[in-house]
């Protein structure tokens, strides 16, 4: 089964654009639409046994995202509004790693992000 296949939600890629001064003149990025509607599947990371309370908290909030594997995205970016079948996450996900295609994976990009609420 192609990978492509699994990829069942859509998202919103959005790169950062220029930086603004925040509130307390501090560098605040704004964000711009790169891509809109990009197939891709979300799924929540399981914690696993025997972490502390605080690596659990942590491992709750946080997702690997499937995209295909020509899409253009870097660890700058953030992804917005995944809809799913159930409901819409609005996001943003903030991207914590990404592992690009290499050897049998070439069909899929793998994105570790967290959810900011």
């Amino acid at each position: 089964m192609a990978v492509n296949s699994l990829m069942i939600h859509t998202c919103d890629i959005q790169r950062p654009s220029l930086v603004t001064t925040g509130r307390y003149h501090q560098a605040v990025p704004a964000f711009a639409p790169l891509a809109t509607n990009v197939l891709c599947r979300l799924d929540e990371m399981s914690s696993r046994g025997g972490q502390s309370d605080r690596a659990l908290d942590e491992a709750a909030h946080m997702y690997k995202i499937y995209l295909p594997g020509e899409t253009d995205i870097t660890s700058r970016d953030q992804i917005v509004n995944v809809v799913t079948r159930e409901e819409t996450f609005a996001g943003p996900f903030l991207i914590r790693s990404i592992l690009k295609p290499h050897g049998r994976s070439r069909s899929h990009i793998e994105v570790v992000a967290t959810l900011s609420e």
